[in-house]
């Protein structure tokens, strides 16, 4: 026998770097609406620690590595309930989201459904969000936690077992701001990152030789994608910069591909058949 909803409960599932000041606000949206709230935090120096004690949430401590997908398997590890909703400090819960949590994941429980993907709307600035570029950006974000399983390196969406479902955009998001993240800046300081450790865990690499004749027509057909297919140049200038940026990450990660060691295979065949949870060092 199934059990009955009203046990079914929820745990909230956030990693943190230095990021106290979001960590409030996101912690005063959830917090009334969850059962338990686990942080996986990298050696946060700005209060974090304390701000995530202040809502009573659960704090575990790891190394850190400038990116969270390796210890995503540890947090799991660590969450007390079967369904969790994981979030990123740059997130919140859109308010239907947040009035109907409950009934969302008790429908996951009598359904049998493993997962759920959640459209996301992506803020350029505090109140304007790409209503084209990458929308509707679907996420899994809700799930029971024995069926989903994190590999790879970076940006990677969970190997989900069983049954999955998409909530309706024009009812149900999550809100994502982006606007430090695709900012010049924030290109030099993220994006780069990030296309690092795409190249370094992709598979279908290409060599210089190729890339040399690839990488202009593969710009051309980029820019003409997004600005015009998906319709960046109807979300304005905001949008047409966040698509070229965009693009130069894309460029960025083909190039880096194109060039790797030869020792970067192995990490990627390693990254994509076992998973890099072995990188994660929790603190004692």
């Amino acid at each position: 026998m199934r059990e009955n909803a009203p046990d079914i409960r929820v745990s909230a599932l956030i990693f943190t770097r230095n990021e106290g000041e979001q960590l409030k606000v996101l912690l005063e949206d959830i917090v009334g609406i969850v059962d338990e709230v686990v942080i996986i935090d990298a050696c946060s120096t700005d209060g974090t620690i304390d701000v995530a004690r202040k809502y009573g949430a659960r704090i575990f401590e790891t190394k850190p590595l400038g990116y969270v997908e390796p210890c995503r398997m540890f947090g799991l590890s660590k969450v007390s309930h079967d369904y969790v909703l994981y979030l990123d400090c740059d997130e919140r819960l859109n308010t239907n989201l947040k009035a109907t949590l409950r009934q969302i994941v008790n429908k996951m429980h009598q359904d049998s459904i493993s997962a759920i993907y959640i459209p996301r709307r992506n803020y350029i600035s505090p109140q304007r969000w790409l209503r084209h570029l990458f929308y509707p950006d679907f996420q899994v974000r809700i799930f029971r936690k024995d069926r989903v399983k994190y590999m790879g390196i970076i940006h990677e969406q969970p190997i989900v077992s069983g049954k999955t479902i998409r909530l309706p955009p024009e009812k149900f998001w999550i809100d994502h701001f982006i606007f430090e993240t695709y900012s010049f800046s924030g290109f030099k300081k993220k994006l780069l990152k990030y296309a690092y450790l795409v190249a370094m865990q992709r598979q279908d690499k290409n060599r210089s030789m190729i890339f040399s004749f690839l990488a202009p027509i593969s710009l051309v057909a980029r820019l003409l994608k997004y600005i015009f297919v998906k319709r960046a140049f109807l979300d304005g200038i905001e949008g047409i910069k966040v698509a070229i940026l965009y693009i130069a990450y894309l460029q960025t990660v083909d190039f880096l591909k194109a060039f790797r060691p030869k020792e970067w295979d192995k990490i990627s065949k390693v990254a994509n058949t076992k998973g890099l949870s072995f990188l994660c060092k929790p603190l004692s």
